[in-house]
């Protein structure tokens, strides 16, 4: 999802979505926090675990304030390598709203390459979007 959440009831929901995601073990997240100041900057991490097909989805969200400083680089490195030493997945797929161009130059400078537009894929804040699908098999991943 690409959608600036707006109120922080809409905050609390996600944050309440994806806590049950975690107790049935279908997803996971990590708070993304500045080493320095220790103020929490985003999340990420991946849902939609299909096990029996090693496969799962990935997401994340910054902070504006923090958009351009490589912060995502780093964080899904490390995330990729997870979803792929620990978990065992073979692919990683990603969705993002069409014309979030920064998320889809992260994605594939990360390798992830396109596979598509699903069209009114997501229905969010009253509206369809378009999705551009994304994946990154592990023998196409290369080892930062």
């Amino acid at each position: 999802m690409n959608v600036t959440l707006k109120s922080i009831e809409e905050t609390r929901q996600m944050v309440d979505l994806l806590n049950n995601l975690a107790e049935k073990g279908e997803c996971m997240r990590w708070a993304i926090v500045d080493k320095k100041s220790r103020v929490v900057m985003g999340s990420c991490g991946y849902h939609k675990v299909q096990t029996e097909h090693r496969r799962a989805e990935v997401g994340y969200e910054l902070g504006r304030e923090y958009w351009g400083q490589g912060v995502m680089q780093e964080v899904m490195n490390a995330v990729i390598r997870h979803c792929f030493e620990a978990q065992g997945f073979n692919r990683i797929e990603a969705f993002v709203t069409v014309g979030n161009n920064r998320s889809l130059n992260t994605l594939e400078k990360l390798g992830f390459k396109p596979e598509g537009v699903l069209r009114e894929y997501e229905f969010t804040q009253g509206e369809f979007h378009d999705q551009v699908v994304l994946a990154l098999l592990r023998r196409d991943w290369d080892v930062p």
